[in-house]
This record gives C-alpha cells, sequence and structure tokens, in this order.
C-alpha cells in the first residue's frame, strides 16, 4: 500500500516545479454529437484498440521507434500516442543513465571495510561520494525538467484529442505520474544515504587508531575503541536501513494505476500550512 508521500524541506523547489493540478474527468467522457457522427465507429474502435496495445507495451519497458508508433492504425490517436512515447523514451534514458552512473559509483562497494581501512582509501571514497552527488544533482536537473516537458506536450495532444476515443486522462497522465512519485521519494532518500556513507568515513578518519582491518575473508572493521564501535554500528545500520527503503520504492512502480493516481492527487493538494 502506498504511504502518503511526505514533503521534505528539501524537495519544497521541486514539488512546486512538478505539481500538477488534479483533474477529475470522467473514465469515459462522451462525445459531442458534432463529434460523434464526424468519426466512424469502425475507425474509432480500431484506434482504440492499437493505442491500447501501444499503451501496454510501453509500460512493460518496450522502446518503440515514431516509425513503429506509425505503423499502428492509430488514426487520430497517432498524436497523443506518439507524445506519450517520446515521454516514455526520454524518462527511461534519463534513468538509465543515471543507475548506470549510481552503479560505477556504488556507495555499497565503497562502505566495504578493505575500501575504508587506510586514509587513501578514504580519501578515495570521499571522493566517489562527491562524483555521487554530483550524479544525483544532475539526475534531479534532467527529470524536473524531463517532466516540466512531458506535462506540456500531454496536455496539449490529450486537448487536441478527439473526445470520440474515450481516453481517460489518467491513461496519459499515470506513466509519468509514477515515475514522478518515485522520482520524489527516491531523492531525498538518496541524498540522507549519501550523507550517512560521508559520515562513516568522518568518523573513521577522526579515529585512524581505533580500528583495523582484520584478516577474514572477506576483511573487516576490528574495533579497540568501543564508543567508536558503537558510533559506526549506529551509522551502519542507518545506511542498511535507507538502502532498503530505496529498495522498497520499486513498489512505487509496480502499484495499481489507481493506487498512483490517489497518491498525485494527494500530493499536489494545497500544503495546508501555507
Amino acid at each position: 500500500m502506498l504511504q502518503p508521500l511526505a514533503r521534505p524541506a528539501c524537495l519544497a523547489v521541486v514539488v512546486a516545479a512538478l505539481a500538477v493540478p488534479a483533474v477529475a474527468l470522467a473514465a469515459t467522457p462522451v462525445a459531442s454529437p458534432t463529434q460523434a457522427s464526424a468519426i466512424p465507429q469502425e475507425e474509432v474502435e480500431l484506434a482504440r484498440s492499437a493505442f491500447i496495445a501501444v499503451m501496454s507495451e510501453l509500460g512493460q519497458g518496450a522502446d518503440l521507434t515514431d516509425d513503429q508508433i506509425k505503423s499502428r492504425p492509430l488514426g487520430r490517436l497517432q498524436p497523443l500516442t506518439l507524445a506519450c512515447a517520446a515521454t516514455h523514451r526520454e524518462l527511461r534514458g534519463i534513468a538509465a543513465r543515471y543507475l548506470a552512473r549510481r552503479q560505477a559509483l556504488s556507495l555499497a562497494q565503497l562502505m566495504s571495510a578493505s575500501r575504508l581501512a587506510t586514509r587513501a582509501d578514504r580519501d578515495a571514497a570521499r571522493a566517489q561520494i562527491a562524483l555521487a552527488q554530483e550524479a544525483l544533482e544532475q539526475y534531479v536537473a534532467d527529470t524536473v525538467l524531463a517532466l516540466r516537458r512531458a506535462k506540456t506536450s500531454l496536455d496539449a495532444a490529450y486537448a487536441a484529442t478527439p473526445t470520440d476515443f474515450g481516453v481517460p486522462r489518467q491513461a496519459v497522465t499515470t506513466p509519468p505520474g509514477r515515475i514522478r512519485l518515485h522520482f520524489l521519494n527516491f531523492f531525498p532518500l538518496e541524498q540522507r544515504r549519501q550523507s550517512t556513507a560521508l559520515a562513516i568515513v568522518q568518523l573513521l578518519d577522526e579515529h585512524p587508531d581505533s580500528f583495523q582491518l582484520s584478516q577474514d575473508t572477506p576483511p573487516r572493521l576490528e574495533f579497540r575503541d568501543q564508543a567508536v564501535l558503537g558510533q559506526y554500528r549506529v551509522l551502519a545500520g542507518r545506511m542498511n536501513a535507507q538502502n532498503q527503503a530505496i529498495e522498497d520504492l520499486n513498489l512505487i512502480l509496480t502499484a495499481p494505476s489507481d493506487q498512483i493516481q490517489r497518491a498525485l492527487e494527494e500530493l499536489d493538494q494545497p500544503d495546508p500550512a501555507k
């Protein structure tokens, strides 16, 4: 079950940039008599079926080119479908680039005992954490701009789509909305995880004589100072919890669409504190 999304202070600007007013539309909009008589029912049904198929493929991770989409019998739903696919490609590309950098700068590997034992090791870890912070900042900037572009293009394409086709707005807004929810939850968690990793490095720098690398396989840190060991355990436990919290965000990527819509509506409610 998705929990209500908290609004950490560090996200105030990002939330404002991505805020999308909730729109209540009927699940199947009713066409006007003029529109209904203008589009043959056969065309409507064929286009709707093609649109549903494309959206399903995109939802399963397919990367469809514009030419592939244009080959489908989408009729007057083609512009809306192309806009959805373009949003899908851009957001997936941004996420893939960030994921590749994040994996290359793995904090989990940096926090292994063998990467923290000496001052040189910790200096290298600190530099890697700085690169991870830069990668996160770039991901934030790219995602904010991409979601803004998505809102503009999808709003325009949806507004130009005849209501005869009965495409519910949620079919267009839920996929980027899902990414938006994941992003807004992931960003502060990853920030805190990076801060925790830096705190571990700093703790060991401040007490270089209180521990040594064991002869075990794999090696571990053996502490002579119980107070330092206690601080280390607190930080390690915090990082493990943050790792798990980030893993748990995958639920957002698989949650039913109605849960996503409810979470988005709650997110976009005016803040009563303001």
